[in-house]
């Protein structure tokens, strides 16, 4: 079941027309949800009956875009789907200035719901290595650096701690 409504990008349709619906809180919700869904029919080439009228589509908030508007948002998608299309959603907003959850959330839901464009979803998994990450894959693990102190005849706490590359809080 999930994979029939991932196949025919219904959940992404409705989650555009619910964000859209409440993003613009039309005087009649149902009536705007029903001209938003006869239209993404029409574009997916099912739907008979009178073409829906195209939503007009709410401004983004500035602070939220990074000072960009929804309109200027979507006229750099559209200029870029003509250029070939955005394969990865991730590289496009970091080239375009644009943060990501803003581009999917304001742009591409809405142009989806719009049936202005089509989208796929995939998942996409990355890790990031913390500073003290970062310092471990460089320099060894907080142990193996405390340890690699330590002369091969021994040495007392207090002459480790002097050599440790780790400053000591100092005690109240």
């Amino acid at each position: 079941m999930a994979s029939y409504l991932k196949d025919h990008g219904i959940e992404g349709v409705l989650e555009g027309i619910v964000n859209d619906v409440l993003a613009q809180q039309p005087q009649n919700p149902f009536q705007a949800m029903a001209e938003r869904l006869a239209a993404a029919a029409k574009s997916k080439g099912g739907g008979s009956g009178p073409p829906a009228p195209s939503p007009a589509p709410a401004p983004a908030p500035a602070a939220a875009a990074g000072g960009d508007d929804y309109d200027a948002a979507a006229e750099r998608l559209c200029a870029a789907l003509g250029a070939g299309g955005v394969a990865d959603s991730l590289a496009y907003a970091a080239e375009a200035g644009i943060g990501h959850q803003v581009l999917v959330d304001r742009v591409f839901k809405k142009l989806t719901a719009a049936g202005q464009i089509v989208t796929e979803s995939t998942e996409v998994l990355g890790y990031e290595l913390t500073p003290d990450g970062e310092a471990a894959a460089a320099e060894g693990s907080p142990e193996y650096r405390v340890w690699s102190k330590v002369p091969a005849g021994g040495i007392s706490r207090k002459d480790l701690e002097v050599r440790s590359p780790f400053p000591r809080a100092p005690r109240p």
